[in-house]
């Protein structure tokens, strides 16, 4: 109620603004530079990875830039379609480095009514400038882009988008891209553990974001034991804090998000919460069985077929909040309901 009262009072106060807006289109014009703005999650940059080799196919001489932060820039570090990661560090350092690299196009794909990023794309100096249009945030922008209004997951919001240049999008699948090195790197080292080629792996990461996106360390681990002892696989578990002592379980931890990644790929089966680490296992082709609670399934559900997630319709979910007290949405997912599901996809994959 207190958003909505906001938003609205937003847009009376920049009609004004807004009646005077004139917006251009890309008919003719040469697009050398292209900033696409993406300083956010890990799981946001793995779905955003579609919009690259669309904008080459449209823009084949353009310069791809993406604005990333230290958190995600690991997800593109080896993507063809981008030329150059800049990490976000202030709004001084960011304008003067957009100065330098003369940015003809912003793109702005957050799907949200906040200010910030489309005050970016407008403070990047870019001649052209496009974003999702809400409550008045399309101030910023001079290219004509889609609303937020239509219903849809991330994914297809980024495709909405693209659209929106006139773009067409056959093809619109996220993926990602290891080196040789990197996958052999990590066969190394899921070898050097004790666990056989040819032997069912199963990748569990319990973390999440926001707290009230974790199902729970010690549910993890009574699934993991579950597995174990009912199904015939060995279990990569990512951990940082702590470790599960079961037998087949085998405890990863302090890795970097390449690693990470390329240990993903080597599993046939990937297990977690709705994060950064299961829209990876998507991208790389992995099938999953995950968690959700607070998050919006309309914007969040996990792309492809081999997917499936466990939630709980309530009342007060997707609350999108990064903490609770309650978490009913997450605290009735049980043990059994996981153990089930991942025997399913083993049925399925073996």
């Amino acid at each position: 109620m207190i958003r909505r009262a906001y938003l609205s009072a937003r847009g009376i106060f920049l009609l004004p603004f807004l009646s005077v807006r004139r917006t251009r289109g890309l008919e003719g014009e040469e697009i050398k530079t292209i900033l696409f703005i993406r300083h956010d999650r890990i799981g946001d940059m793995v779905l955003s990875t579609p919009v690259f080799p669309a904008l080459k196919r449209r823009f084949p001489s353009a310069r791809i830039i993406v604005l990333a932060s230290t958190r995600n820039k690991e997800i593109i570090a080896s993507d063809p379609y981008v030329d150059e990661i800049l990490l976000y560090n202030s709004l001084g350092l960011f304008r003067r480095s957009c100065s330098q690299r003369k940015i003809d196009l912003a793109i702005d794909p957050f799907c949200t009514y906040g200010l910030k990023t489309a005050f970016l794309a407008y403070l990047s100096g870019a001649k052209f400038r496009i974003g999702f249009e809400k409550a008045g945030r399309e101030i910023f922008f001079n290219l004509k882009g889609p609303g937020l209004d239509g219903a849809g997951t991330i994914l297809k919001h980024h495709e909405m988008l693209v659209r929106a240049l006139g773009i067409e999008t056959k093809d619109f699948t996220p993926r990602l891209y290891l080196s040789q090195e990197e996958i052999s790197s990590a066969r190394n080292a899921i070898l050097s553990r004790g666990i056989k080629e040819g032997e069912f792996k199963i990748v569990v990461h319990p973390g999440g974001f926001y707290p009230s996106q974790r199902w729970g360390f010690e549910r993890f681990s009574a699934l993991c034991k579950e597995i174990t002892q009912r199904l015939n696989a060995k279990i990569i578990f990512f951990t940082e804090d702590k470790e599960l002592n079961i037998s087949n379980v085998f405890n990863f931890s302090h890795l970097g998000l390449r690693q990470v990644m390329s240990i993903i790929g080597q599993a046939e089966l990937f297990i977690g919460n709705n994060s950064g680490p299961l829209h990876i296992a998507c991208a790389l082709g992995i099938p999953t069985v995950s968690t959700m609670g607070p998050s919006d399934p309309m914007l969040w559900w996990p792309q492809g077929e081999n997917n499936i997630v466990i939630r709980k319709d309530l009342p007060c979910s997707p609350c999108h909040r990064p903490a609770c007290s309650v978490r009913d949405c997450m605290g009735l997912i049980t043990v059994e309901e996981m153990f089930m599901a991942v025997e399913k996809q083993m049925e399925k994959l073996r």
